[in-house]
């Protein structure tokens, strides 16, 4: 009982710890919340929650790309994602236009 209690703990600070703000190594300065209310979709459509994980990796992928030397053999592993990211939001036919910037930088790292 105390294990669980322990572990619904650890999960519940994860949540509120998620990326849900941009930090000053991202091109892109909204809030998720502000991304997502640009969506096509209603905030309160299903898909918005989906939406909104695949925006928080977005910012914490970028934000490992930024952050990270570009000798450093983990970076390649950070921009996979980050692409893979990407091409899930590219599925749920997500707007990224806001993250242009961010993702034109990624692109430009030839790895």
């Amino acid at each position: 009982m105390k294990s669980l209690l322990v572990a619904c703990i650890v999960c519940a600070c994860f949540t509120v710890n998620a990326q849900q703000h941009a930090t000053q190594s991202t091109q892109c300065q909204l809030a998720v919340d502000e991304i997502l209310s640009m969506q096509s979709f209603d905030i309160d459509d299903p898909v918005s929650e989906d939406a909104r994980y695949i925006f928080q990796e977005m910012y914490e992928e970028l934000n490992l790309i930024y952050q990270t030397n570009g000798s450093d053999p983990a970076l390649v592993g950070y921009v996979d994602n980050f692409k893979e990211t990407l091409t899930r939001a590219e599925d749920l036919e997500l707007n990224v236009s806001m993250f242009q910037g961010d993702i034109s930088h990624v692109e430009s790292l030839n790895l």
